[in-house]
């Protein structure tokens, strides 16, 4: 049974939710969104449920209640349970044992970056395990989707030859002095294929680890993962030679991967196996050198940050040491308060999308209408914190994947980029997506150039670093963050962050338009250096009328409560945007239908030390 917040998998009888790919997918209706995607033929769905469970208990998400008032009481439900603090042996046998004494069963007994389990349960039986004395929050196990070369130079790299157009992108000069060499990134993905881009001069794969939570084999089926590595570090081996007439570079063509596979070859997954991913890292980083995390993938905000498993999850990665990078979201055509998770933790690098126009004048750059805005929802944090190229990105094919087969015409040909005559029929080594998914890993390939440059270098100092050397530009930090990310800029700052949260931002009740940020020199531990005008530019608009007056940010109910994005025809995404902003829709979209409640927003300390800004033009 599809509903209003959940899917309900036949084969399995499981109810899961749905979550938000950064690279944006497909709707269908009429069926679910998730038959098309599977490829095979779907049994019909049983008739709705009249009968439902009412969840009463207030540590109960918004979004599960809406879910078992759409399960009969025996339905099983995977959830995640957020307990107080780390689960000994013996919490976990208790804990095994009430879950088995509902009716239920443990998915997971305990995960090192999160605080609680994941467990199978009836649906009539939620409210007595959220009773249960240790059950801090329960969520659903919600379900996870996935969200260069012009793109390259407006970041500040080096380029020659001419300028490209359409599908085409310049030739990189390869002569860059920091290239992502001896730094490892994690790619938490749809894992990622093999690929000649991927390789070393003597062709060994330079994805080292390829780790898998999902069935089938380790490798990517679906096409996203391979995409995006290829956008932080694919080396063009397949495009240059004597015969190229266009490179296809990643930010780092050095790096080497650690390829995690929670997503599968239908391009969707669990929460708790991102869990399972985060786990693997924490306890592997040292052995394969482990510094940066990608993920270009995320879910719709259901709760604060210190409640949701995957935020939390995150949050444990920046403790030790790792840099994380995510995804915004591709949700901006609802407005302020779009952020989608785990892009709302507070210390990871949450990246917008721009659009270039295929140009390397910076001038005409500008925002992709689908790129989430902040601030986040319900906590109220400044978000995105930088913005890089995300729109019509050229990257690695991974041919015979879901995403080629289903869109051959984002293929880019070979004769495209090459005159080899043999290879003019031939379809291609690259391929084109648009989305915050590949913005993202555009922000990792620098970070791995930043952390070859300084290996001593904290998450903090990178964060903070990247943000103060973006290119201030845009009227809004809540849609266009510090700024667009500058190469040069990056490598070249200097200054030591001793932390680096995203700031808070607070609702001037007495100014109306007023909006008041939380100063980040305090913050960051330099005013000096972090003071929030060398972030943020000295005329940002903090005397932001619309966001003061957007009573979805401010108010109870998130942005994704009063949208038709929750259907029972629709899976997280809106449409593969087949020639970027604005997207050509490939399917029709949902039909309207009345959104989930929201769990109400906690209150916000108020500011120890913070500025008021007036509205003027944002620049540095």
């Amino acid at each position: 049974m599809a509903n209003a917040t959940g899917i309900f998998d036949r084969r399995s009888g499981v109810v899961r939710a749905a979550v938000v790919l950064a690279a944006r997918l497909v709707l269908w209706s009429g069926t679910p969104a998730w038959a098309g995607l599977l490829g095979t033929p779907i049994d019909p769905l049983p008739p709705p449920v009249t009968d439902g469970v009412t969840l009463t208990e207030d540590n109960v998400s918004s979004d599960l209640k809406t879910v078992a008032s759409e399960c009969t009481s025996n339905m099983q439900v995977q959830v995640l349970v957020g307990e107080p603090g780390p689960m000994s042996v013996l919490e976990q046998l208790r804990v095994k044992m009430l879950v088995e004494s509902l009716g239920g069963s443990i998915v997971s007994n305990g995960y090192a970056s999160f605080n609680g389990y994941a467990a199978l349960v009836p649906a009539g039986k939620l409210d007595d395990l959220a009773q249960d004395q240790k059950s801090d929050h329960v969520a659903l196990d919600r379900r996870v989707l996935p969200t260069l070369d012009v793109a390259l130079p407006t970041i500040g790299e080096k380029v020659s030859g001419t300028v490209g157009l359409d599908l085409l992108g310049p030739i990189v000069d390869a002569s860059q002095e920091f290239t992502g060499k001896g730094v490892t990134v994690a790619v938490i993905d749809s894992g990622i294929g093999r690929h000649t881009d991927l390789t070393t001069t003597l062709g060994l794969d330079r994805v080292v680890v390829r780790w898998s939570a999902v069935s089938g084999p380790n490798g990517d089926e679906f096409g996203h993962g391979t995409h995006v590595a290829g956008i932080i570090g694919g080396n063009a081996q397949s495009s240059t030679g004597f015969y190229a007439t266009r490179t296809f570079r990643g930010v780092a063509p050095d790096v080497r991967f650690v390829s995690m596979k929670v997503l599968g070859a239908d391009g969707t997954g669990q929460v708790s196996d991102v869990l399972k991913a985060i786990d693997w890292i924490l306890d592997k980083r040292t052995d394969y050198g482990i510094r940066v995390v990608n993920l270009s993938l995320g879910h719709p905000v259901m709760e604060s940050c210190d409640k949701d498993p995957l935020c939390q999850a995150v949050e444990s990665l920046t403790r030790a040491g790792i840099v994380v990078v995510a995804s915004a979201g591709n949700w901006g055509a609802l407005g302020y308060g779009s952020v989608t998770s785990p892009g709302i933790a507070p210390d990871v690098i949450t990246v917008g999308a721009m659009k270039d126009l295929d140009t390397f004048v910076l001038a005409d750059d500008d925002i992709a209408s689908y790129s989430s805005r902040g601030p986040t929802w319900p906590d109220h944090l400044l978000k995105p914190d930088v913005v890089a190229p995300g729109n019509r990105i050229v990257s690695l094919r991974l041919a015979g994947g879901w995403l080629d087969t289903h869109f051959p015409t984002l293929r880019v040909p070979a004769r495209a980029y090459t005159k080899d005559p043999l290879l003019q029929a031939d379809s291609g080594a690259y391929f084109e997506l648009s989305g915050t998914s590949m913005a993202a890993p555009m922000v990792t390939g620098l970070v791995a150039q930043m952390l070859e440059k300084d290996p001593t270098l904290t998450a903090a100092t990178v964060k903070a670093r990247l943000m103060k050397s973006a290119r201030k530009m845009g009227t809004s930090p809540y849609v266009f963050g510090a700024g667009k990310i500058d190469v040069p800029s990056a490598l070249a700052a200097t200054g030591i962050a001793s932390s680096a949260p995203s700031p808070h931002v607070y609702q001037n009740a007495t100014v109306p338009g007023s909006v008041t940020i939380e100063d980040t020199g305090l913050t960051w531990g330099d005013t000096a250096v972090w003071g929030d005008t060398a972030v943020w530019g000295d005329t940002a608009v903090w005397g932001d009328t619309a966001v003061w007056g957007d009573t979805a940010i401010w108010g109870d109910t998130a942005v994704w409560g009063d949208t038709a994005v929750w259907g029972d025809t629709a899976v997280w995404g809106d449409s593969i945007l087949v020639r970027g902003d604005g997207p050509k829709r490939v399917a029709p979209g949902p039909r309207p239908i009345p959104g989930p409640g929201a769990p109400t927003a906690r209150p916000l300390p108020a500011p120890a030390a913070s500025t008021t800004k007036p509205a003027a033009a944002f620049h540095r």
